[in-house]
């Protein structure tokens, strides 16, 4: 299920597992199994720093933002996966794969239960 909520932000909920794309207001980490947050660059309107405190409440969270959210310092180094363009993340849920964008950051084409979604960021 995809789910609108914000400006760029949507949820993707899936069995087991949901993915929020550059969240900036109006959702919550109470979301069923892991939950992925991706961010596609540091724009506060793609960014909300607000989601690092999540992971108090949610432990199976997991980060993917765009490396220029650790180079403009909105983000530790510890606190994500970073990618920029051509990078890839996989696990045993899904696999994310790193684009440009026509602005800066990173757009994203996400690869779960045999569907593709392709999310530009800006």
């Amino acid at each position: 299920r995809l789910v609108y909520i914000y400006h760029s932000g949507f949820a993707l909920e899936a069995d087991g597992f949901s993915i929020l794309i550059d969240y900036f207001k109006d959702s919550d980490p109470d979301r069923a199994g892991t939950l992925y947050i991706l961010a596609s660059h540091f724009h506060p309107d793609h960014f909300n720093p607000e989601v690092l405190k999540w992971k108090e409440q949610k432990p199976d969270i997991k980060y993917i933002f765009s490396k220029d959210i650790l180079k403009r310092r909105r983000a530790k180094a510890d606190d994500a996966i970073y990618l920029k363009k051509g990078d890839a993340y996989q696990d045993e849920l899904l696999t994310i794969k790193a684009f440009g964008s026509t602005d800066v950051g990173i757009s994203f084409l996400i690869e779960t239960e045999g569907r593709r979604i392709f999310h530009a960021g800006d």
